[in-house]
């Protein structure tokens, strides 16, 4: 079962069962936090104890995401993250793979559009080795041809097959779409061209050019003593220069108009995702979107899988970048009726408030969501970096049950009037089968 599949499931179990009454007065999570915040030598650490846990999970955060390089330099920050976890000048990369089979745990890098994360995984008796390991390759990368290669590699391969299925095909397309003319559009996986271009100067001048302390964030989150955590910060990290990064800004997404395109494929299903512009983290509005489209997600739900069987699984779903988005999808085989549908339930939620017996479950369902969500010390670690690099700082995930509990009716039939029009849709299938008019009638 997809996730979003078993969200709708859960978010209509929840409505309905408080419509009889039966969870009205379900406890909120507490807002204790276990977290501890310091600094060392210009680098923020943020710690968060869970006693008990069997695990630790650490990362080193890069802030800037697309901002930190050209259009030209694009996929960079992703070949030189992965290339980090391949090994170090203490731990080539024949070492660093045994090792780290041997204890079971984990070094990884990727990059996104708002921010970069070098991060490791491991139990509680292998931390320290963990740690060392991790730190090592952080700090001083072996950065030789043959890591680079297979790095390399691994990136054209996931370029190159983006588009094999519709899906991944209706990714890419809708991503090209809504960032046009806009600094996401220099997408942080990068290019072909670019991947295979760039060269082990590039990589050696890019890891220079972010290590140092004012542009990371140190979180770590497991069952650790916040002494030692602070002592092995000081004696790697906290050895780096302070620099002096300077956040800039990243322009709201804004679509003057609807607009559809059309990819022709020869597919049993026609595969839809329509885009609307949404407000980030940061943004007053982030909370009452989310329960809208929460409750649209629901509604499609409902209407054109329950209802009419028009699809297996419609969604509508919010993303979490600093230039924000949600969108509605379905695959199906009659697309003019499905997209309707599915346009109707915008229309639903701006005509007038919910009802309240129906909004009052949603509480319910978001405590659930985010218990699943933040069930490991990696979602977790996550969570906090999140808030802390895009949001209001980390105290705000602590009160993420209780800021959703505070939108009322008037709030979701506001936000879907502000947020949820001039939809971009991007189609793959058959163009003949589609009314263009059905798209574009917002």
């Amino acid at each position: 079962m997809t996730r979003h599949l078993l969200i709708g499931l859960i978010l209509s179990l929840a409505v309905s069962v408080n419509v009889m009454g039966q969870t009205r007065n379900a406890a909120l999570p507490s807002a204790s936090s276990g977290v501890t915040e310091f600094e060392v030598n210009g680098l923020k650490v943020l710690v968060k104890r869970r006693p008990g846990a069997p695990t630790v999970s650490a990362a080193v955060y890069v802030k800037g995401g697309v901002n930190n390089y050209s259009a030209n330099e694009a996929g960079i920050e992703e070949l030189t993250l992965q290339v980090m976890s391949e090994g170090s000048a203490g731990f080539p990369r024949a070492v660093m793979r045994r090792e780290l089979s041997r204890m079971g745990s984990s070094v990884s890098g990727s990059s996104s559009f708002d921010f970069g994360v070098f991060a490791m995984a491991s139990t509680n008796e292998n931390f320290d080795r963990t740690w060392k390991l991790f730190s090592e390759a952080a700090l001083r990368p072996e950065f030789d041809g043959q890591s680079i290669e297979t790095v390399r590699e691994r990136i054209l391969t996931g370029l190159r097959t983006q588009s094999t299925s519709p899906d991944g095909y209706l990714d890419s397309l809708s991503r090209r779409v809504i960032h046009r003319n806009h600094p996401y559009s220099k997408t942080p996986f990068g290019n072909i061209d670019s991947i295979s271009r760039f060269n082990m100067g590039n990589i050696r001048e890019y890891h220079s050019r972010i290590m140092n302390t004012s542009q990371l964030l140190v979180v770590v989150v497991g069952d650790v003593d916040i002494a030692d955590i602070r002592t092995k910060i000081a004696d790697s990290f906290g050895q780096l220069p302070r620099g002096s990064y300077s956040p800039r800004g990243i322009p709201s997404l804004m679509f003057e108009r609807p607009s559809l395109e059309i990819v022709p494929r020869a597919v049993e299903t026609t595969y839809v995702k329509g885009v609307f512009s949404a407000p980030g983290l940061s943004n007053p509005d982030y909370y009452a979107m989310r329960v809208a489209v929460s409750f649209l997600q629901m509604l499609v739900y409902q209407e054109v899988r329950n209802n009419r069987n028009l699809s297996y699984a419609p969604n509508a779903e919010m993303d979490d970048f600093t230039a924000n988005s949600a969108h509605i999808y379905v695959t199906t085989t009659d697309v003019n009726q499905a997209v309707s549908v599915m346009l109707d339930q915008i229309e639903l939620l701006k005509s007038a408030p919910l009802e309240q017996e129906r909004f009052a479950g949603l509480p319910n369902f978001f405590l659930t969501t985010y218990y699943i969500d933040n069930e490991t010390n990696a979602a977790q670690n996550g969570e906090l970096a999140k808030y802390e690099l895009l949001g209001r700082g980390w105290r705000d995930a602590e009160r993420f049950i209780q800021n959703i509990s505070a939108v009322t009716p008037e709030d979701v039939q506001r936000v879907a009037k502000k947020y949820m029009n001039n939809l971009q849709f991007v189609l793959v299938g058959n163009p003949q089968s589609t009314n263009r008019e059905i798209f574009l009638r917002q």
